[in-house]
């Protein structure tokens, strides 16, 4: 293992974490007191520069979407990461410090053996938390996640940044873990008392505990014209891929709602150029979640970049 030089100690402030560059790697430098620790300088959800985040009462906390992480081991503590943080090892000498290139690698303890079946139905956000979990704390029975989708567990809020966007096909979209779902189907029953589900083809597998995960639907317009072929509901990545293949040829885009969902697909539609106008019951977006002088700002910085908003106002119907 190769150690360098990266700073002197003094020049570390406490509690606020530094970005430093080895020849492999950044490296974020976290001080407390007269200890030092090296991390990973980039969040593992998003790839958010952990030095504009903050140190808070033990915790790494990750400036895009506030995912937090252990001071002293990188242990992931908050979502929406999933994984923790790598470690790597620091000498502090005569105030000088240096880090090894290589990460610490946990102790490998092999778990008891472990006979039962925990059942995960679905593969979204909460879905994927909780097999990280049973994960992390060394689950060693079967592991049975099922969801409908062919590709799922992956990261849901690029749809809506990037996909509709034009960044980034709907194909990249990130995995949120590594681990992959293992039973593809849909869930058709569960019986809680035998402990067994059922899906939609037949298949059938008995359980010890499961976690239904299953998610929501997005609500559906029940107004005429709410079917036509080119009015699309967002949630699922073919979703996105079908708004940014209409957006090619689109020339303007009328958007129903005014939820961070609604907004961000404002953003990214105005980004290609499209005339975008959001349709609201609420005169400020948002105001309930994050209050009428936030919501207001998030309404004039659209407004700033052309999105054109009908407020206090409902649709009822669709032609086209």
């Amino acid at each position: 293992m190769n150690v360098r030089i990266v700073a002197r100690l003094i020049n570390l402030p406490e509690n606020r974490g530094v970005r430093v560059q080895t020849a492999a790697h950044p490296l974020l430098l976290v001080r407390v007191g007269d200890q030092v620790r090296a991390f990973q300088a980039d969040c593992p959800h998003a790839g958010a520069p952990l030095e504009e985040g903050v140190i808070c009462k033990g915790h790494i906390v990750c400036p895009w979407h506030k995912a937090a992480f252990a001071v002293d081991s990188g242990a992931v503590r908050e979502p929406p990461a999933l994984v923790g943080l790598k470690q790597y090892p620091v000498h502090v000498h005569d105030g000088v410090v240096s880090v090894g290139d290589e990460p610490l690698t946990a102790e490998s303890v092999t778990p008891p053996a472990d006979a039962r079946c925990f059942a995960v139905i679905g593969a979204g956000a909460a879905g994927a938390a909780a097999v990280a979990a049973l994960k992390r704390h060394g689950f060693a029975g079967r592991l049975l996640w099922i969801d409908r989708e062919q590709r799922p567990a992956y990261d849901r809020t690029a749809l809506s940044k990037f996909v509709i966007a034009g960044e980034m096909a709907a194909d990249d979209t990130p995995s949120l873990l590594d681990e992959a779902v293992n039973v593809h189907g849909q869930v058709q029953r569960l019986d809680a008392v035998a402990k067994r589900i059922e899906l939609a083809d037949g298949r059938h597998y008995h359980y010890d505990a499961a976690l239904v995960a299953s998610g929501g639907q997005a609500q559906p317009l029940d107004i005429p014209g709410a079917a036509l072929n080119n009015v699309f509901v967002l949630r699922s990545r073919e979703d996105a891929a079908r708004i940014s293949a209409s957006a090619e040829s689109a020339t303007c885009a009328v958007i129903i709602g005014d939820s961070f969902i609604g907004l961000e697909a404002a953003s990214a539609l105005r980004q290609r150029g499209l005339v975008v106008q959001v349709v609201s019951r609420h005169a400020i977006p948002l105001a309930a979640q994050l209050g009428k002088r936030i919501g207001a700002a998030l309404r004039q910085l659209h407004e700033a970049n052309g999105v054109i908003f009908h407020s206090n106002t409902e649709p009822e119907r669709l032609d086209g």
